[in-house]
């Protein structure tokens, strides 16, 4: 799952095996975390890069989510261990998300910002490991 997001530094990849070996020993976050990042996987599929737009921001659940990740990204960094808790910490905002909105809207505007504001998220998810391959 570490080598999945890129090999350039054996002691970078080693510090993020690490860091994900201990957040799975701290509790339920990793499942909870699997859980989205699938819910989130099946709707980028095959979607090509969109722009975000937080004007068009509408529901309350991808505004909360949208400031969220901006705390998130201000503080994300190779302390992988804290990065990996600024993750899960997105795990309920997402869950609000895909509960309460309808990610493939039938207006294309606010369907193509729904999809960039995942994919915002998955820079995250993807900068840390491949989460694809993680088991549970």
């Amino acid at each position: 799952a570490s080598l999945g997001s890129g090999f350039e530094d054996i002691y970078d990849t080693f510090s993020k095996v690490k860091a994900l070996h201990e957040f799975r020993k701290s509790g339920n976050h990793v499942e909870l975390l699997l859980e989205v990042y699938k819910r989130a996987r099946g709707q980028l599929q095959n979607k090509e890069q969109c722009e975000l737009k937080p004007e068009l921001l509408k529901e309350k659940e991808e505004t909360a989510l949208y400031n969220k990740l901006c705390d998130v990204e201000k503080e994300f960094s190779k302390e992988y261990d804290k990065s990996y808790r600024l993750i899960a910490s997105l795990q309920p905002f997402l869950a609000g998300l895909f509960d309460n909105v309808l990610i493939l809207a039938d207006d294309m505007q606010l369907r193509n910002n729904r999809i960039a504001l995942l994919q915002r998220v998955f820079v995250l998810f993807n900068s840390l490991l491949d989460f694809s391959k993680i088991q549970n």
